[in-house]
């Protein structure tokens, strides 16, 4: 396992939190057990303190010469010291009753107080907790005033080793140091196992996308469950999805222009072999000639239509926005195609003042391509109309005409480069499948949208929407939604 992978981090870390858990929980332990065992035996002096006093208290009745209770008694007994033959623990255990000069108020007690500044404190009417050391030995001492009557005596201490105390705690200390290393063990190991398990997706990923190659985009990460790799391997799956399709259009593309380079290119070379190889009159070389000119400006208009599209691609379209007469810009467009025989063209005269925000140039090769693409699919016997109208801040340029119309299922594929709905017609009539994408491409660049309407046996209707040109300060319309894939509503 690698130092840096996210398995290894994850594991050190939730090692690392463990650890950091059960040190604080150990020390809180500790500090617990030994604040409980101290307050055992605080209360344990206090009651012991009590007796002691309420025994010597007895005693004074005793002297006096009145008659001791039976509890009385007890209490003398239990507080009279053991003899010197006592153990040294027991001897830590015996009571204290000191005048304020620290002598002993009962005969054959202990006359030496256990902590001066205590029994100090004590006389002066405190009642104290202190801990001292006698003979290496911790002692825990409680210090109480001595009174009866409203008269101060002395003072009581009573003492208890915590040398026991310590022996326990000292154990308690030694049980946490092996146990918390063994759990902080147990939770590396157990934190591994449970990364290497919530991580094993990331591995299939992992691996599903090693045997991924630009040649087979086909495949797909297997989606497993309802969490958050499920969701990241369907989010793989749709980009999978994407790149395959964006690998077949390049593939595709690649092969349709070098077809449509080729046919140029076989006529050039057939036409100039043909003349080099063979003498012929003035007359048969101007015609092969003319044959290779033909070919050669077929061959540049493909190009500078893939050069356009490349642009559009990279957002390089070049545009000097102007204002463009709608009327004119239909006028232009309609009078392109006067050289040829055509449908009657019927241009709708727009608003006077209706001006579109744009490049007349490329405007005017979108209207071309759009006219030239009715002209060819309309009989001569037909119409092609060209009108124009003002819908808020944009403009609707509409190229509609009563031809041969597309069937629906060619309808999403028309602004697909080189796409043609009738190949042969197509190329019959010198297109090559690019001019629908090239519109859409100067529309998009201008801030519009391209739409098309059509039915088989009824005409296509194509519609532009272009921004238009505001004079300053008026205040236009709610521009037209325009959605994705060149339509608008």
């Amino acid at each position: 396992m690698r130092l840096s992978s996210v398995r290894m981090r994850l594991t050190f870390w939730n090692t690392v939190v463990m650890a950091a858990a059960l040190a604080t929980f150990a020390v809180a332990i500790h500090i617990m057990v030994g604040a409980n065992l101290r307050a055992s035996v605080d209360g344990e002096l206090a009651e012991s303190a009590e007796h002691v006093v309420d025994g010597w208290r007895t005693y004074q009745a005793v002297s006096a010469g009145k008659r001791a209770t039976g509890r009385a008694r007890i209490v003398l007994r239990g507080a009279r010291p053991q003899s010197g033959a006592e153990s040294r623990y027991e001897q830590l255990r015996s009571p204290r009753l000191l005048d304020p000069r620290g002598r002993s108020l009962v005969p054959f007690w202990p006359s030496q107080p256990y902590d001066g500044r205590a029994f100090a404190a004590a006389v002066a009417g405190r009642r104290v907790y202190s801990q001292v050391t006698i003979s290496q030995v911790p002692v825990r001492v409680y210090s109480v005033p001595l009174t009866m009557g409203g008269k101060r005596y002395g003072a009581v201490q009573v003492a208890r080793p915590l040398d026991d105390l310590e022996r326990l705690s000292r154990g308690l200390t030694r049980t946490l140091l092996t146990l918390i290393p063994l759990a902080v063990l147990a939770a590396f190991a157990g934190g591994a196992f449970l990364t290497d398990r919530a991580l094993r997706p990331v591995k299939h990923i992992s691996q599903a996308a090693d045997r991924l190659g630009a040649n087979d985009l086909s495949r797909r990460l297997p989606v497993t469950g309802g969490d958050e790799f499920a969701e990241l391997a369907e989010s793989f799956n749709r980009m999978l999805q994407r790149l395959e399709e964006a690998f077949q259009r390049q593939r595709r593309f690649t092969a349709d222009a070098s077809h449509e380079l080729r046919t140029p290119l076989t006529t050039i070379k057939a036409n100039t072999s043909l003349a080099l190889s063979e003498s012929g009159s003035a007359e048969e070389y101007r015609e092969a000639l003319e044959e290779a000119d033909r070919a050669a400006d077929t061959m540049s208009r493909i190009v500078q239509d893939l050069l356009l599209l490349a642009k559009s691609d990279d957002g390089q379209i070049e545009l000097e926005l102007a204002p463009v007469s709608a009327a004119e810009l239909l006028r232009l467009a309609a009078e392109a195609t006067s050289d040829q025989e055509h449908a009657h063209i019927d241009v709708q005269a727009p608003e006077p003042d209706l001006d579109l925000l744009g490049d007349m140039h490329h405007l005017l090769r979108l209207m071309g391509n759009l006219v030239e693409n009715a002209v060819r699919h309309t009989p001569t016997s037909g119409r092609i109309v060209l009108s124009a109208r003002a819908e808020g801040d944009m403009a609707a340029i509409t190229v509609a005409d009563n031809g041969e119309g597309i069937s629906p299922e060619h309808l999403p594929h028309l602004f697909e480069r080189f796409y043609r709905v009738d190949l042969a017609r197509s190329r019959e009539h010198g297109g090559f499948g690019l001019g629908l994408a090239i519109c859409k491409s100067i529309a998009e660049a201008h801030g519009g949208s391209l739409s098309i309407r059509s039915a088989v046996g009824v005409g296509t209707e194509v519609t532009v929407w272009l921004p238009r040109a505001l004079p300053p300060g008026s205040g236009g319309a709610q521009k037209p939604a325009i959605r994705q894939g060149g339509e608008a509503s």
